[in-house]
């Protein structure tokens, strides 16, 4: 883990858990108190968590690579995140391969995602 402010867009670590900790930073509050998080482990209802600031801790780039190989290994448990990711433009660095699977989601599902023009604003 590093040190250091936690940012928007930044991939974050829930102190104490493993990869369902594991997330990209939405939003963090004007007083540094809470965060908004989109974890790997999220539904079909594309939310965000809040988590108090304290209890997050900034990922390395050699965790994160190694957590988004886990991830798309496992992409039925872990879908949403990566429709979530891969809809991020500014990561396009981490953008995980989409299969059939993925696709169908998007297709089948209206899929009202949080990281849109709105939530940027």
């Amino acid at each position: 883990m590093k040190t250091g402010e936690i940012k928007r867009l930044q991939f974050v670590q829930q102190k104490g858990f493993g990869l369902e900790g594991f997330g990209i930073v939405a939003d963090v509050d004007d007083k540094c108190t809470e965060v908004q998080v989109m974890l790997a482990d999220m539904d079909e209802d594309f939310g965000v968590t809040v988590l108090p600031y304290s209890d997050l801790e900034i990922v390395s780039e050699v965790d994160v690579k190694k957590n988004l190989e886990v991830i798309s290994k496992g992409i039925a448990s872990f879908v949403y995140f990566i429709i979530q990711l891969n809809d991020i433009p500014e990561l396009s660095n981490y953008h995980l391969p989409e299969n059939e699977f993925i696709a169908n989601i998007r297709a089948t599902n209206e899929v009202c995602l949080y990281w849109n023009e709105e939530s940027t604003k």
